[in-house]
């Protein structure tokens, strides 16, 4: 399990496909505004892992990312990814 960057201890959210709602297609982190080092260390984490993320026994590959605006003291580190099924894992 080494070869993922863990997100289970942040504040996250999953973010299901408007056309198929059965697909996670992104995945939210919610940071304080102060909190920037945390935003940038999981980034960097994850670029670390080959953009693999594993969070709720679920395997990511990260597509894209972006942090959104400030929202009640909040940001929020928007993360596009797909999700990687046992099989394709085992042909990597």
């Amino acid at each position: 399990m080494g070869r993922y960057a863990y997100l289970d201890m942040y504040d996250y959210t999953f973010v299901n496909s408007l056309t198929d709602p059965s697909v996670t297609d992104k995945i939210e982190l919610k940071f304080s505004a102060d909190d920037l080092r945390s935003l940038a260390d999981i980034s960097s984490e994850i670029s670390g892992y080959d953009d693999r993320i594993y969070v709720e026994g679920r395997r990511f590959k990260r597509i894209s990312e972006r942090a959104s605006n400030i929202v009640d003291g909040n940001i929020f580190l928007e993360i596009q990814v797909k999700e990687i099924k046992e099989y394709e894992e085992r042909l990597q």
